[in-house]
């Protein structure tokens, strides 16, 4: 059986600061992403959908266009590309961080 937990709080190292308390948001549940990692997470969630992602945001997003990079992707027959949108095959489902990590890279 394990005893309480250590309430004894460590002290701080050269270098290192004080914890700022949580904001109201943070308290709330809520998350705030700067712009790279809200643009990551959203290519992440588009890419789990049927629908896939819309090159024409993605480029809109992300600054740069994802045909490129899905030329490989494509080839290991990961991704399709039709319609103006890139969609994850079954492969690519499972597969879907590594295809993702490719395409944010």
């Amino acid at each position: 059986m394990l005893g309480p937990p250590c309430q004894v709080p460590l002290p701080l190292v050269a270098g290192d600061r004080a914890p700022t308390p949580p904001t109201r948001a943070a308290r709330a549940g809520e998350e705030h992403l700067d712009p790279a990692a809200r643009a990551e997470e959203w290519l992440q969630l588009r890419l789990r959908l049927i629908e896939g992602v819309d090159l024409a945001e993605a480029r809109a997003r992300l600054g740069r266009d994802l045909r490129a990079d899905a030329g490989v992707l494509r080839e290991a027959g990961l991704v399709r590309i039709a319609g103006g949108r890139l969609t994850l095959t079954r492969r690519g489902l499972l597969l879907e961080n590594e295809v993702a990590l490719r395409l944010w890279g």
